[in-house]
Order: C-alpha cells, then sequence, then structure tokens
C-alpha cells in the first residue's frame, strides 16, 4: 500500500465524494462532515441511527440547502424504495455496522442499476502482520468504546457483495512518518 497523510487522504476522500450526482444516500452522515464535498445541484439524503446526531446533522443540512430531514434508520434497514438512488457512499461507517453484508444487500437494492457506491473506511491490515495482529487485540476496545472494528475486512465483504469493483484505492495513512499507519481504502463500486 502507498503511504500517505491524512491530509492527503481527505484530499481523495473529497474528490470521490465531490464527483457523485443525483441523488445521493449517505450511510451514517452523523453531523454533517462530508457536507463540504457535495457537488452543487446534488439531493442528499442522509441516514443516521443516533438521535442526537441526528439533531445537529438536520441543522446542518439546513445550513447547506438540504431540505429534507435526515432518516432515523441504519444501514441494516434502510428506508427506501428500491432503485430509488444514483449513489451511496459512507465515510468510516462499514467498520461499526453490526452486519456489513445486510448493509450491502441494502445499498445494491436501493442503488439504481448503474448505481455508484463509495466506501471509504480504515480496513484489516493484511493476515499475519504485526499491523493485523494489533488490530485483532484493540477491536474489542474499540468496538464497546466507539463502535468500530478495527480489524473488520472491508474490502472483501465489498467485493463479495455482488457489486462490481471499479477502483480499489488502497493506502497506509499516518500522520507523521514515524507514526502507525492506518491501512485505509476507497472502494468505489457499481450496482450492475
Amino acid at each position: 500500500m502507498d503511504r500517505t497523510s491524512w491530509q492527503d487522504f481527505d484530499q481523495l476522500r473529497g474528490a470521490a465524494i465531490g464527483a457523485l450526482r443525483g441523488t445521493v444516500l449517505e450511510l451514517g452522515a452523523g453531523s454533517g462532515a462530508n457536507f463540504e464535498e457535495l457537488a452543487p445541484g446534488v439531493r442528499w439524503i442522509g441516514l443516521e441511527p443516533s438521535v442526537s446526531a441526528r439533531r445537529e446533522l438536520r441543522r446542518n443540512a439546513t445550513g447547506h440547502g438540504h431540505t429534507e430531514p435526515p432518516l432515523a434508520a441504519g444501514g441494516e434497514n434502510i428506508p427506501l424504495e428500491d432503485g430509488s438512488v444514483d449513489a451511496v457512499f459512507s465515510t468510516y461507517v462499514l467498520c461499526s455496522v453490526d452486519d456489513v453484508d445486510r448493509v450491502l444487500r441494502e445499498v445494491r437494492r436501493v442503488l439504481k442499476p448503474g448505481g455508484t457506491a463509495l466506501f471509504i473506511d480504515h480496513v484489516a491490515a493484511p493476515p499475519q502482520t504485526w499491523r493485523r495482529r494489533l488490530q485483532d487485540l484493540a477491536s474489542p476496545i474499540t468496538r464497546r468504546v466507539s463502535g468500530c472494528r478495527w480489524n473488520r475486512d472491508v474490502t472483501a465483504a465489498v467485493e463479495a457483495s455482488g457489486l462490481e469493483t471499479v477502483r480499489l484505492d488502497r493506502r497506509d495513512v499516518a500522520s507523521g512518518r514515524l507514526t502507525l499507519a492506518v491501512p485505509c481504502t476507497i472502494h468505489e463500486v457499481v450496482n450492475p
């Protein structure tokens, strides 16, 4: 994997999100950190299970010109019609959902044929490496503290979902040369 800074990875993330068009569903939208990246004219639909985050998300959405209230749901049960969105994206979400396979089935269901999905996440390091062993040790703790599973093999789940990979950008992301690098991916797929 190429090593890059968090700042450079954020630029890649922003460019990928900025390329999405039409009706765009954001999974786990949090408080709205990705609004600055969305292209003008996008019809944004936000999905956020947390009540407190959803309140702030609604205020931020309105401030960015998005009038639809965020949906109170998790990615395992997206309350939208089949084939109703042009694009779906998530940033650092698939690591924390309870059932990643179910989320990916739901994404495929709500995406129009030919629709695009972006999954930007930290991912499991390669098996049998010291970083993977560290992730395996840390994940039970991080899951309790933040809901995040540092050792989830997001890439394998996405590739097994039936969505077709268009681009997979893998990076080791770190704050400096001497800090521990976090394996991250930008996975772009289409719904066949």
